[in-house]
């Protein structure tokens, strides 16, 4: 009623305001009003949030960091969260609770009448479909609560100083290690606004990149690869360039033969003691628990199973072909056209990215269901760490017919059956 009264008292002044410009203005209160008497005492709708004083971080990164994010606005009103409330009004938990208890009841007499066990399982099902359905009615309201409604966005401090933290860890990540993150709340009536006031301070930058790598092996590899470092001397500390470079050195290693390396066992280091807004990143690699160094690993064999099936007493034939050894019981497929797709070989190192590319060749001649390849760990005649490849296929059917068929509705035209067959 105050609210109403103030219209009325605006639309008596013919001074400067427009019609226009008061009619949103009463449209926005009234409206707005209507979904605060909702609210108990001590509780504020989020209205808005804002990021203040970034100059080179990116806001947008920051609004993404939001714990608490206000309701959906149209034209500054609140529809998704009025929705949300007048569905509410209609949502009796009583009633539905009583309605799951009938169904229940009448569900399990039908069950106990029916003599066949399918009879039981498909009054089970629908049983159990129609209690779902209520479940989600009861616990998460109905469908206007749920798919046009939005539940009250209701202001909490902790979210205010959980978000203020995330940006210093963002911030941080970011290389500006002197930032500090504020934030003002202000309160109109049962509305909450929050600016954050961000202070990046100067980044960080990158002066040194030093290696400790205990296997001088992998030590050689990795610095012999150092054109394609992710870490740039000169550049702003970024964790994300971290991680880019952590994943560089572990695909480098699975593509020389390491097998079993992770990056787990990868570790960056940072100093950021050395110099004024200057770091040191020393990049870690420990060697396996109890192991001098990582063991690299060379393919001594290949063993293609091209039709892998549940017909495991079926008789199989093996032949050879460039160093592969073919297993099959139906001579369906060219070996030839089937090299051409594998980029291993024996002698070869292992290596990931041939793997995952032969699989992907294999998989790419729409002969398959499905292509795996799997590794044994064996010791050649010299001791040395070798695989056993294992590339099993699962083989499509040699002919394939499908069908469809439905009711083609265009604009303007009566609507017509269709149907297509095909056959491959």
């Amino acid at each position: 009623m105050k609210h109403y009264n103030l219209c009325l008292a605006f639309l008596k002044r013919k001074r400067i305001i427009g019609i226009p410009s008061l009619l949103i203005f009463c449209t926005f209160t009234l409206y707005n009003c209507s979904v605060t008497k909702h609210l108990e005492e001590n509780q504020y709708l989020l209205y808005k949030q804002t990021v203040k004083g970034t100059k080179n971080a990116s806001a947008d990164d920051l609004i993404a960091l939001y714990r608490q994010k206000p309701n959906r606005k149209v034209l500054g009103t609140l529809p998704y969260l009025k929705a949300y409330y007048i569905g509410k009004a209609k949502h009796d938990t009583v009633k539905i609770q009583k309605e799951i208890t009938a169904i229940r009841a009448k569900f399990d007499q039908k069950i106990a009448e029916a003599k066949k066990e399918k009879k039981q399982d498909r009054i089970r099902k629908r049983r159990d479909g129609k209690l779902e359905k209520l479940d989600i009615k009861l616990t998460e309201g109905n469908w206007l609560m749920r798919t046009v409604g939005e539940p009250p966005s209701i202001f909490d401090t902790s979210y205010t100083m959980e978000t203020a933290r995330q940006f210093r860890f963002y911030l941080n990540s970011k290389g500006y290690f002197n930032n500090s993150v504020s934030f003002k709340i202000d309160t109109n009536k049962r509305f909450v606004t929050v600016a954050y006031n961000v202070v990046e301070g100067e980044a960080f930058k990158i002066n040194q990149v030093n290696y400790n790598v205990k296997d001088s092996v992998v030590a050689n590899i990795i610095l012999q690869s150092n054109k394609d470092i992710k870490i740039k001397i000169g550049e702003n500390y970024d964790e994300g360039k971290i991680s880019e470079e952590r994943e560089r050195i572990n695909k480098l290693l699975k593509n020389t033969g390491y097998y079993d390396f992770t990056r787990q066992y990868i570790f960056f280091e940072i100093d950021t003691t050395i110099e004024s807004k200057k770091t040191a990143i020393t990049i870690r690699i420990e060697n396996p628990p109890a192991e001098e160094r990582h063991k690299q690993y060379s393919i001594s064999k290949i063993v293609f199973n091209t039709d892998v099936s549940n017909l495991e007493n079926i008789k199989r034939d093996t032949s050879n072909f460039k160093g592969v050894d073919y297993v099959y019981y139906d001579k369906r497929f060219s070996k030839k056209i089937l090299d051409r797709k594998i980029k291993i070989y024996p002698g070869d190192l292992y290596n990931q990215s041939r793997i995952q590319l032969s699989q992907r060749q294999l998989g790419g001649l729409d002969m398959y269901k499905f292509v795996n390849v799997n590794f044994d760990k064996n010791k050649d005649t010299l001791g040395r760490n070798t695989l056993t490849a294992y590339i099993n296929a699962s083989p499509l059917k040699k002919y394939q017919i499908s069908d469809e068929a439905g009711l083609n509705i265009s604009y303007g035209f009566v609507p017509g059956p269709f149907g297509s067959l095909s056959f491959k």
